[in-house]
């Protein structure tokens, strides 16, 4: 005799887009519990559930954008006094303006998320008494809706440095605790973990961080990044024989060295690499470990362009990255 399990999940678990882990942690165990409700047709809980775990999505989101949410186009909400209000004080509804705002939730989808955070108050039983509002299974699946578009919208976003990346391909991990970025592996694609910037592009920028990575590894910072098909790339470059250096990529997943820029950089696996990347109007330079690679040749940078990293062969991770104009 064969015992046949089915697995019904009503949920994403999708939460890398999470810069808490510890966070990400109990949301999938929540996401978990409404996955049980939803056989169950327990409305009212999914309800409940719902719209607290999307308000503790949103509040991860909005800290992670907190300097810019509290500044105009924004309307951050203030104090009775004119001052700003404590991010912690900041109440549901409040939360869900500014991620409208942010372009976390479409405008016409804005009214529906009010609406259901009045009904996350029927909790409170005198209140749903009040309201004559019954809720019932019909509205507990909007509930879920709601939370599960909301998590599908971020699940291709990172917020870094208070800007918007895209993920074009993989897993690329944000923990803001210890302001590290972790390119995984995610086979078959070759561009395992793939991030650019989405709202900014290299407008005479510096770019520094510190890179992590072992024996045998690549690692990729991308530049004058128009999609999949068309970008540059400087190299990191640990494998034997292989060079460091300057590439094109005209096709998607296919790239080649520019031969004038093939180099052996003294690139560390033991401790990080200290990298600063400044683009000019025209122009691109690197510094690696405080050296000036590539020093006597021109590598040619369009700044209006957007910029990006991607790693290859193994996971390889990034601390402390910066953006600044210069």
């Amino acid at each position: 005799m064969h015992t046949v399990q089915i697995r019904l999940e009503a949920t994403s678990k999708d939460l890398y887009f999470l810069s808490d882990p510890e966070l990400a942690q109990i949301i999938r165990t929540i996401l978990t519990e409404i996955d049980s409700l939803t056989i169950m047709n327990a409305h009212r809980s999914m309800v409940y559930l719902s719209m607290s775990t999307l308000e503790g999505i949103l509040s991860n989101v909005l800290a992670l954008n907190i300097n810019k949410i509290k500044n105009p186009p924004f309307s951050y909400p203030k104090k009775k006094g004119g001052a700003l209000k404590d991010f912690d004080k900041l109440v549901l509804a409040e939360k869900i303006a500014l991620a409208k705002d942010l372009g976390i939730i479409a405008p016409e989808f804005f009214d529906t998320f009010k609406k259901f955070k009045e009904f996350r108050n029927y909790m409170h039983p005198l209140v749903e008494l009040v309201d004559k509002h019954p809720l019932d299974i019909g509205l507990g699946q909007i509930a879920l809706g709601l939370m599960n578009h909301t998590i599908s919208k971020l699940e291709k976003i990172r917020f870094i440095e208070e800007k918007i990346w895209k993920v074009i391909s993989g897993i690329p991990v944000y923990n803001s605790s210890q302001k590290q970025i972790e390119f995984r592996l995610f086979r078959p694609l070759r561009t395992h973990s793939f991030l650019v910037t989405e709202d900014y592009a290299g407008n005479n920028t510096e770019v520094n961080f510190d890179l992590h990575i072992g024996e045998e590894a690549v690692f990729n910072f991308v530049f004058n990044y128009e999609n999949e098909e068309r970008f540059h790339m400087l190299r990191f470059e640990t494998r034997k024989n292989e060079f460091c250096g300057v590439l094109h990529c005209e096709h998607k997943y296919a790239w080649r060295l520019i031969e004038e820029y093939n180099s052996k950089w003294n690139i560390k696996t033991v401790e990080p690499n200290k990298v600063s990347i400044r683009i000019d109007s025209t122009n691109l330079k690197l510094y690696l470990n405080g050296k000036e690679e590539l020093s006597n040749k021109s590598i040619p940078c369009d700044n209006k362009k957007y910029v990006g990293f991607f790693n290859e062969v193994s996971d390889v991770y990034i601390s402390n990255l910066s953006i600044a104009t210069i």
